[in-house]
């Protein structure tokens, strides 16, 4: 009776089916033989950790690429926010200020500093191509001014 069920066997991470036809019927190897990663699972687990460690640093790097702006306008507007409680709140502790002038006196400074901060970064951290392209030129005259001597023949 039990030579003709199938027998299912788990071979490298796949399910293969044996039919026990015949005389001689399949055995099952021991519990740990035959499957690779039992014999050592602490690597094992080490290795799939690696392999989602990568995959989900690959998932946020397109999240971040894809929402980049949304992700900085967010974060500016929270920074303004808690830039405009903070200064509100040192002013109204030294002196008595009237709701209404005070209050968007000081959002429009954090507005205004938060974004020339932003401005500034921006500027600081982009690669402008034209002054790359002057400055690369700017680096290559010397060595042009060297050959003209004729002290080189290149």
């Amino acid at each position: 009776p039990q030579q003709h069920k199938a027998v299912q066997r788990l071979v490298g991470g796949v399910r293969s089916f044996a039919s026990g036809g015949g005389g001689g019927g399949a055995k099952l190897a021991p519990l740990g033989q035959g499957v690779r990663g039992l014999g050592r699972p602490v690597e094992a687990a080490k290795n799939a950790a690696a392999r989602y460690r990568e995959a989900v640093g690959l998932q946020v790097e397109a999240f971040w690429r894809r929402n980049y702006l949304l992700l900085v306008g967010a974060g500016g507007v929270i920074v303004c926010i808690a830039l405009w409680r903070v200064m509100f709140g040192i002013a109204s502790t030294f002196v008595g200020l009237s709701e209404g002038m005070a209050k968007y006196g000081f959002l429009a400074l954090a507005t205004a500093m938060v974004a020339f901060a932003g401005m500034y970064a921006r500027a600081r951290f982009t690669i402008n191509p034209d002054k790359g392209w002057w400055q690369t030129v700017l680096s290559y005259l010397p060595h042009q001014r060297i050959r003209k001597k004729g002290s080189c023949k290149c």
